[in-house]
Order: structure tokens, then sequence, then C-alpha cells
């Protein structure tokens, strides 16, 4: 163990002492996460395919035509419906852009011009994802007019709705008297207009309603009420910050710059005979590779840690300091897998180092640190489960400002351990290959 230790040492102080490489491992890392983190909130309006969920607490027929509205409006968007506790908790995790809840009553409180409430419509939107937040109040608000004015079409629907509307204008007191008096008349032409649409539905005629003047009342289709994804338990804002957003993916930037160095260095060190002279001081193979794996996680715990300093002293405040802590040592060990991996992709310190980069940018590019997720194609977003700088990311932003339960950080701690564990094995067994095949 001491052994290793020492080792380490030596690899820390050999990185120390390279200022260049230690800026393209640390410095320059640390330069693209800010970037992209800084221009990822503004990558202005692109087609994107919202995972969206939906809970109908109505259960009303008028209810469930919203619902089918929403479904057949935009086909760029997905519903999945379930319960409240659910939809917001997957919002919370980041697993759905956001949840759409039509509480009781929506049905019912339908009416047209003038008097009453609006019908209520409840919203949560991950706060990371501000373009969803408004492709989804725009496709609320067009369902919500197809689902008032497809009435005019039909008496059955137009009828009810005419009584409600009379009935929410009786009992509004905020109309003057001559709007009442002629709101009043124009329910009674739709009556007619009712009647007429009844008689000639065989012939499917007189479907066009006459326009009719709205600008004395106010009218609103419907009321939006932005939800709280906190858990009860907790009454601060989950975002107190922009840069709560923008440090965890500048520390997976930085952690994929030690990657390649490290992988680079213990390639250098096999072609040129270092690990073999090294074999034969008293140490066995498993301290050798150790000490390399172990210089290589307290460098990549060190740049994060200066990525997240960074960060609070620009006003992130992380919501779990503690279970922060521990993502970043998971986040670590799983990249110390992938060293281990990239390490023996070739022969060569040039062929490492380049195939090394190249499968940075592509992890990058598939796990949300260029481009927001949400922006990806589906095929994509399916293949972002592959690359641990998702997984690295998810688990930073679930202490930051996701408030992830411990139970719920679970989940992208176990995949980076796991890929940490397999990446070193495969770079073990692929290293042994490498020097009996040169020696």
């Amino acid at each position: 163990m001491r052994g290793m230790w020492l080792l380490a040492l030596k690899d820390l102080r050999l990185a120390l002492r390279d200022r260049a490489g230690l800026f393209f491992m640390a410095g320059l890392p640390i330069a693209m996460g800010l970037f992209f983190g800084a221009i990822n909130g503004g990558l202005g309006k692109r087609e994107m395919r919202l995972s969206l969920a939906i809970v109908d607490e109505d259960r009303s027929e008028r209810s469930a035509e919203f619902v089918e509205r929403i479904r057949a409006g935009n086909q760029a968007i997905d519903l999945v419906e379930t319960d409240r506790p659910t939809a917001l908790a997957q919002v919370r995790r980041g697993a759905r852009a956001g949840a759409i809840l039509i509480p009781d009553g929506f049905g019912d409180s339908q009416a047209l011009f003038g008097g009453g409430a609006p019908p209520v419509v409840e919203t949560a939107v991950d706060p990371s994802r501000a373009a969803e937040a408004g492709m989804l109040q725009g496709v609320l608000l067009q369902a919500a007019g197809e689902t008032t004015f497809g009435a005019f079409a039909d008496p059955d629907r137009l009828r009810p709705l005419l009584d409600r509307s009379r009935r929410s204008l009786r009992e509004s007191e905020g109309l003057s008297m001559p709007t009442r008096l002629a709101l009043e008349a124009m329910y009674g032409s739709l009556g007619v207009v009712a009647d007429r649409l009844e008689a000639d539905r065989a012939a499917e005629e007189g479907t066009a309603t006459e326009s009719t003047d709205q600008a004395g009342p106010q009218f609103r289709l419907l009321d939006i009420r932005p939800l709280p994804l906190t858990r009860p338990s907790s009454t601060a804002d989950r975002l107190r910050s922009g840069w709560d957003l923008s440090i965890p993916a500048a520390s997976l930037w930085a952690v994929l710059g030690c990657t390649a160095t490290f992988a680079v260095s213990l390639v250098r060190e096999r072609t040129r005979g270092t690990l073999v002279r090294l074999q034969v001081a008293p140490l066995g193979g498993r301290e050798l590779l150790g000490g390399k794996a172990l210089a290589c996680w307290i460098m990549a715990v060190a740049v994060m840690g200066l990525l997240l300093t960074i960060g609070i002293g620009l006003g992130m405040r992380p919501k779990d300091p503690l279970q922060l802590a521990v993502a970043v040592g998971a986040t670590a060990f799983g990249f110390v897998g992938v060293m281990m991996a990239m390490s023996t992709i070739g022969r060569t310190e040039e062929a490492v180092g380049g195939a090394g980069w190249g499968a940075n940018v592509l992890m990058a590019m598939f796990g949300g640190g260029m481009v927001p997720l949400a922006f990806l194609p589906g095929w994509m977003q399916t293949a972002s489960h592959l690359s641990p700088v998702k997984w690295g990311v998810l688990a930073l932003e679930g202490a930051v400002w996701r408030e992830f339960t411990w139970a719920e950080a679970l989940v992208p701690w176990s995949v980076l351990l796991g890929i940490g564990a397999v990446g070193f094995l495969i770079g073990v067994i692929r290293l042994g290959r490498l020097q009996r095949s040169t020696s």
C-alpha cells in the first residue's frame, strides 16, 4: 500500500511540474466547460422533443379532450400519464422535461367571454430547460383554444358550454350592465346557432360562427399555474444561481482532461520501458497500476473541487455538501476506469492521445456536455445512457440543485462505480497483453 502511494505522488509531481501539460489537463477543460455552460441557456429556438408527464385529476370528458388536443397538436411531444407525486418527482430528477397537471373541476370551469375564473392547469418544468417552458405554455394555450372553440361545431358540446357561461355571468360582479346585456344577447344568438347546427347535422352545414366583439370583457383561455419542484421539507428555490447549471458540466470537462493526460502518461511509461524497470522493484503489478489510478483519482477530485469552489465563489450554493462530496468521489472513480481502458486503445502516445480526446468529445456530445440533452434527437438521448459524462453531470446536479434523496443519488453513483470497475478491469487485461506482446 505504501508503494502505491509513493507511485501516485510521483505521478502527481510530474504532472504539476509540466506547466503546459497542466494547462491542457485543467486550464483548457475548465475554460471549455465554462464556455459551454454559459451558452447552454441560450441556444435559441430549435426543434426539440419534449417528454412530459401528464396527470388528469378531473377525469371529465372535457379534460380528456384537452389531453387529446395536447397529444395531437404537436408531434414533438411525448405524453406519459401518471399520478401527481410521480410526475413531480420525475421532473425534479430530470427524467421528464415537465409535467402538466389538470386539477379536479377543470371541466366545470369552462365558460365563454366574461365573468368567472378560467380553467386552471398546473405545470412543473425543469429549471434547466427554459426554452421548453415557453414551448409548453404555447402548447397548453393552443389546446385550450381548440377545446373551447371546438364546441362551436358541435351542438351537444355548445349547449352545456352556454349553460355554464350564463351561470358564470350571473355570478360575476365585475361586469357593467351594458356588457352583461350584450353577453346575454350573444349567448342567446349562440343558442340559435346550436339549434341550427342540430337541424343541419346530417348535411354538415352551418358550422361557421359569426365574429363577435370581444373587446369589452377580459378573456383568458387558461390559468396556467407553475408548481415548485422542491420537496415539501424545502422552502428555498432550487436554482439560486445560473452557475448551478454550468459548473457541473464544466467539472466534467476538467475530468476529461485528467483522463486523457493520465492515459497518455501510462502509455508513455509503457513504451519507454518505465513500467518494466518498476517491475524490478519490490512492487506487485496491482501496486503499479493502483498507484497510477490513485494519482488520476486525486487529480480528478482536485480539479472538480477547484471548479466547485469557483462556482461557490460565483454564487452556486450546493443543497447537500456531503452528497456532493460522494458524487465527486464516484465521478472520479468512474473516469479512472475510463482512463485505464483508454490507455490501451493504441500502442503509441500519439494514437492514445488522439483517440482519447476523440472519445472524450463523443462522450461529452452524447452526455450533454456540449448541447443540452433536450435538443438532441431521440436516438442520441437514448445513447446518452452509455456516456459516463451524463451520469457524472447528473450526480453533481443531484447534490447541487436537483435535491436528490440519497436513494435517488444511488442510481448515478452506482452507474459511475460500475463504469470505473469495468474500465479498470479492461485496462488491466489489455495492458498485460500489450506488455507480453512487446517483451
